[in-house]
């Protein structure tokens, strides 16, 4: 969304690279900041609850992107990407290593789940361009959103297994 977001407003503006530092340097901000902040909030609030947290902020990303216009609203976009980015960041090699806790497979375990992640961030870009093709950016922002949405939905469902208490 982010690469999709710089686009739009870089045709807009007439502006690609100033416009492309001012969305990128807003989410890598709040990313470090938040990616700093989240061991404080696992042992705070438990792993689930900060998950939850990175989760929810994409699909409230997606809304915002696909329903306003105007580049004012970058700003609480590409917040809300440091945050999901920050704490799924931190949080999944985390949740990966407490599943699979003494079995001896964390880096099997952990690169298959990042392969994953890799193979849906290569598709969305191709489905994302083709919905900007067919919809518009909002269109595809939204879908984007959705699709956030659907992944916190699982998430709810499956969290004891996906972010498991800490054995004491």
């Amino acid at each position: 969304m982010s690469r999709l977001i710089a686009q739009q407003f870089s045709i807009e503006l007439g502006t690609p690279f100033r416009t492309t530092a001012i969305i990128t340097g807003i989410s890598q901000l709040s990313m470090v900041a938040v990616a700093i902040a989240a061991p404080f909030f696992i042992r705070r609030f438990g792993l689930g609850a900060t998950l939850a947290i990175g989760l929810a902020a994409l699909p409230i990303r997606g809304l915002i992107a696909g329903t306003f216009d105007g580049f004012w609203m970058v700003v609480p976009v590409q917040m809300l990407d440091g945050v999901g980015a920050g704490l799924l960041g931190i949080v999944t090699p985390v949740a990966v290593e407490r599943i699979l806790k003494g079995s001896g497979r964390f880096n099997i375990g952990f690169a298959s789940v990042m392969t994953v992640q890799g193979i849906g961030a290569s598709l969305s870009n191709v489905v994302a361009g083709w919905l900007v093709d067919k919809g518009g950016y909002p269109l595809s922002h939204m879908i984007g959103g959705g699709v956030a949405l659907l992944a916190f939905g699982v998430f709810a469902v499956y969290r004891r297994e996906i972010a498991p208490k800490q054995e004491q």
